[in-house]
C-alpha cells in the first residue's frame, strides 16, 4: 500500500508535539452526569503524536502505549476522528481492509495547528482565571469593611452578569429601542470600523430584535449569540457586525422553529458560564451595557 509523505510544521518535533497533546484536557461524561478526564483519550493521542509527522501504528501498538485495550484504543480513535476531529485517517481503500504487516495498518494524518491552537486557548483561559482570581484577592484584602460588590461576587453566580433574582421573562409590555449607546456614536459606519466594534453591534442587534419580538426575548437572544460564539468551535470570539447577530438568529429560529425561546431561557446563565470572562477581557464596554440592560429588567421585574 502506498504511504503518503507528510511534512511537519517547521520547528514543531513529534516530542514537541507529544508534550503539547499532555496538557490538553480532554473530558468524559458517564451516565452520572459526572465529567471526569478522560486519560485513555489523551494516551492514545501521544501515542499518535510520538510516531508525527508520519503516522501509522498498529492498533495493538497504540494500545500498548497508551496502557489500554485495544477495543479502547479502537473507540478512542473513532473519537478522535470523528468527534474531536483532532486526527484523519488518510489511507487508502486498501488499507482501510485491515491485515497485518508493514504496509497494512492505518495511516493518519495530526491536525497539528488544531492541537497547538487548542493549547493556546487553554493557556489563554487559564492566564485570565489566574489574572481574575489576583483581581478578587486584591478586592477581598482591600475591603475595609470586609463586604464584598454583589455585582461581582454573587453567592448565586460564580460570574454573574446581574444579580440572578429578577431576571423572569416578562409576559407583557411594549418593546423599547434602547439608545444608550446609538447616541453616543453618530457615524454608524465609522464606528463599525473602529477597533472595538462589539458594544455598537450588539446595541444595534438588540433594536432590530425588538422590532419582531419582546424586549426581554431580544435580549436573552443577544446573550445566546454571545455565547455561543464564545465557545472553541466558534472561535472563542466577540461578534464585530449585526449581520452575525442575524445570520445566528435567522439559524436559531430555523433550526428551532416553535421552542426556540425555550432554548434562550438559559441564555443568562451559559453566559456567565462560558462567555463572561471572554467579554469582560476583549469588551468591557460590552459588558457593561450587558450589565444595565440587565438591572432594568431586574427592576422591571421588582415593580411587577
Amino acid at each position: 500500500m502506498q504511504r503518503i509523505e507528510i511534512n511537519p510544521i517547521v520547528g514543531l518535533s513529534a516530542y514537541r508535539l507529544s508534550h503539547i497533546a499532555s496538557h490538553l484536557v480532554f473530558i468524559r461524561p458517564n451516565l452520572r452526569g459526572q465529567h471526569r478526564p478522560d486519560k485513555v483519550k489523551k494516551a492514545v493521542l501521544r501515542a499518535l503524536c510520538d510516531r508525527y509527522p508520519n503516522v501509522w501504528p498498529g492498533l495493538n501498538d497504540i494500545a500498548a502505549k497508551a496502557s489500554c485495550s485495544t477495543a479502547q484504543a479502537r473507540r478512542v480513535l473513532r473519537e478522535l476522528e470523528y468527534k474531536d476531529r483532532l486526527v484523519v485517517d488518510i489511507s487508502t481503500r486498501q488499507g482501510k481492509k485491515g491485515g497485518r504487516g508493514k504496509n497494512c495498518t492505518v495511516q493518519y494524518f495530526i491536525k497539528d495547528r488544531k492541537i497547538f491552537d487548542i493549547f493556546q486557548q487553554q493557556k489563554w483561559w487559564e492566564a485570565i482565571e489566574e489574572t481574575q482570581s489576583s483581581q478578587v484577592g486584591r478586592a477581598t484584602n482591600g475591603d475595609e469593611g470586609g463586604q464584598i460588590s454583589a455585582e461581582t461576587h454573587s453567592s448565586e453566580n460564580a460570574n454573574p452578569l446581574i444579580p440572578a433574582s429578577g431576571m423572569s421573562k416578562p409576559t407583557h409590555g411594549e418593546c423599547r429601542t434602547d439608545h444608550s449607546l446609538t447616541d453616543k456614536v453618530r457615524d454608524t459606519d465609522t464606528a463599525l470600523q473602529q477597533k472595538d466594534a462589539a458594544p455598537l453591534a450588539a446595541v444595534q442587534a438588540f433594536n432590530s430584535f425588538c422590532q419582531e419580538m419582546e424586549e426581554r426575548s431580544a435580549f436573552d437572544l443577544v446573550l445566546w449569540i454571545l455565547y455561543r460564539a464564545a465557545s472553541i468551535k466558534s472561535g472563542a470570539q466577540i461578534p464585530q457586525s449585526v449581520e452575525y447577530y442575524r445570520e445566528a438568529k435567522d439559524n436559531l429560529i430555523g433550526q428551532h422553529d416553535h421552542d426556540w425561546e425555550a432554548i434562550t431561557d438559559s441564555a443568562e446563565d451559559k453566559f456567565n458560564k462560558h462567555a463572561y470572562r471572554l467579554v469582560e477581557a476583549k469588551s468591557p464596554d460590552l459588558l457593561a451595557w450587558l450589565k444595565e440592560k440587565a438591572q432594568q429588567f431586574a427592576g422591571r421585574s421588582a415593580v411587577a
